[in-house]
């Protein structure tokens, strides 16, 4: 499967069950985030007439106000987004209640679609893993499809809907879907968008002859001259993933990188998707025109990141940049969203780690606030919070947690609790913790997880109810996260702390079960040869208080074999002392 769903692709949004408590810095104005927050209760309270009412008065203004569709994305990602419990079954009662309502079916097919990523998680080898995960895609390719039925004047559904047949792989059901859907929406850009992303060849074939053949056809067909803007921007996705295949395809090959990559940049389709995508960049940003700018910032973004293709990547920042006045800021009553300018090439700096050059351009993004217009308070806060965020990172990123959470809460207070940005406000939730304001920590970390089902959440929350003298709650938080879909290496570093737990507590024959319960997890190919050092520890001391002097003994020379960690070491020279003291006469 292929990650391609809407969440993933509104702005890195997710999150959804209940608002920390926090206050929000429009008054008493319910932020966007508050309010998907009440129509997640409102689900699973079976309150489905009011829940619909909130839906639809979000997405219709997606659907009349296009500056408003990234924050309407959001709101729906909020909405059905894990860590909810009973969502699934309370989504199921909806659509059997009300089948002919859409808006029911989008969200079924929403939190389904998220389910199935959130369980396939980082490991995305586990067969086990892959089957259950496959089985919630399907299920939300069957309801966007009753989505688009119930709906068919819904943009959002027919978006979803094209982008789980992408996350299946089925190249004829995602032309067929793109063909329906076109045909009622003809000027959305996210479907050609979606489309043409669909269209790229793999990472292996992007250097091979005609490889990039329909991407480049597509874009001719629906970009050309007579299109409604911004159509005509699809050809800076293309020149993007033209750029991108090819750094792909050089960092494959035999031959060198820079010649390749030169050889590449100097092909005949590329030159030509360079110039129509510069051309368009200053025809319509530099005017301002709706949809121009955001049409070109997530291909700008996908290029930043791509540590082959630095010279194009900084070529179009600066188009784009002097397109936006970004350069004569300060002589400009509206910028254009120079903002998202100066953002990205922070981003730019941070990810490579010279944080010196990205802060100053996060706090100038941040001064460009005050000359942006914004359709909406909620647009005005979500740029707000995310540039705090990124401040924010550089903070953490240098341990200065302090300032870390000062802006990491700003973002928050903007969106009005936490879990709307659950990649930082995780970040968040450590550094309260490494503060030692554990209060503070538990019930960041807390609502990060309720809201999210942000599993690193969910491990930095198991850190606080342990440092608060809570070892049931914090046993059972590292139980979720040891059985859970987390990156492996919150998993094994959970599954020792509930032992270690177990071993404070004496219950020795507890912990030895609980070590064996998750012994697959502690091999070479899954964890760190200091994972594994620590496991045969932990086992070795539970075997020692159990009188199992000999297992004991085993697992403290097998510990040291990894890793010779000196409470092992000390614990096998007491061991041998002991079992010397027995065979003695």
């Amino acid at each position: 499967m292929v990650a391609t769903g809407l969440c993933l692709l509104a702005g890195g949004c997710n999150g959804g069950s209940s608002s920390s408590g926090l206050g929000s810095d429009s008054g008493m104005r319910p932020t966007l985030f508050q309010r998907a927050m009440q129509v997640r209760g409102e689900i699973g309270g079976g309150d489905f007439a009011d829940a619909a009412s909130g839906i639809a008065a979000v997405a219709q203004r997606g659907q009349t106000e296009p500056q408003s569709k990234p924050t309407s994305a959001c709101f729906m990602c909020w909405v059905a987004a894990p860590g909810a419990p009973g969502m699934q079954a309370q989504l199921e009662r909806w659509v059997h209640a009300k089948p002919k309502a859409s808006y029911a079916w989008l969200i079924l097919a929403l939190h389904e679609q998220a389910m199935g990523w959130w369980i396939l998680g980082d490991d995305g080898s586990d067969p086990m893993r892959q089957a259950k995960a496959s089985k919630f895609i399907e299920a939300a390719g069957r309801d966007a499809e009753m989505a688009v039925r119930m709906g068919p004047d819904d943009d959002f559904a027919w978006e979803l809907y094209l982008r789980i047949e992408g996350d299946l792989q089925n190249a004829n059901a995602e032309a067929v879907v793109f063909q329906k859907a076109v045909a009622l929406h003809p000027r959305d850009y996210a479907l050609y968008a979606i489309r043409l992303k669909q269209l790229r060849p793999t990472d292996a074939m992007a250097g091979l002859l005609d490889a990039n053949l329909p991407m480049i056809q597509f874009v001719a067909k629906y970009a050309n001259g007579k299109a409604d803007v911004p159509l005509q921007m699809l050809y800076l996705p293309l020149y993007t993933y033209l750029v991108q295949g090819a750094a792909r395809g050089c960092a494959l090959g035999n031959q060198g990188v820079k010649a390749c990559m030169q050889a590449a940049l100097n092909a005949p389709d590329v030159i030509a998707a360079r110039q129509q995508a510069y051309s368009d960049v200053d025809r319509y940003i530099r005017h301002g025109t709706p949809g121009a700018l955001e049409a070109a910032n997530q291909p700008l973004r996908n290029l930043l990141f791509e540590r082959l293709a630095e010279v194009p990547a900084l070529t179009m920042l600066h188009a784009i940049a002097q397109a936006t006045g970004s350069d004569v800021q300060q002589l400009s009553s509206d910028t254009h969203g120079s903002y998202v300018v100066d953002r990205d090439a922070g981003l730019y700096w941070h990810w490579r780690g010279q944080d010196r050059q990205a802060l100053p351009l996060y706090l100038r993004a941040e001064h460009d606030l005050a000359n942006t217009h914004f359709a909406t308070p909620d647009a005005a806060n979500w740029a707000r919070a995310r540039i705090d965020d990124d401040i924010a990172a550089i903070y953490f990123d240098s341990n200065d947690w302090g300032n870390g959470v000062r802006y990491g809460e700003a973002a928050a207070r903007l969106m009005g609790g936490y879990g709307a940005i659950p990649t930082y406000d995780r970040v968040t939730c450590n550094g309260l913790f490494r503060l030692h304001q554990y209060p503070g920590a538990l019930k960041t970390c807390a609502a990060t997880w309720a809201a999210s089902g942000d599993w690193q959440a969910r491990f930095f929350l198991a850190h606080a109810k342990e440092a608060t003298g809570d070892p049931h709650g914090a046993a059972e938080a590292y139980t979720a996260v040891a059985d859970g879909p987390a990156d492996m290496r919150f998993r094994t570093y959970s599954a020792v702390e509930v032992s270690l737990l177990q071993d404070n507590q004496h219950h020795f024959g507890q912990a030895l079960q609980t070590l064996d319960r998750w012994r697959n997890l502690f091999t070479p190919a899954l964890t760190s040869i200091y994972n594994i050092a620590s496991y045969y520890n932990d086992r070795c001391y539970a075997e020692m208080y159990l009188g199992k002097l000999q297992a004991a003994l085993s697992d403290c020379k097998t510990s040291i074999g990894y890793q010779p960690l000196p409470d092992a070491v000390d614990k096998e020279a007491k061991i041998e002392k002991m079992i010397a003291g027995i065979r003695s006469p």
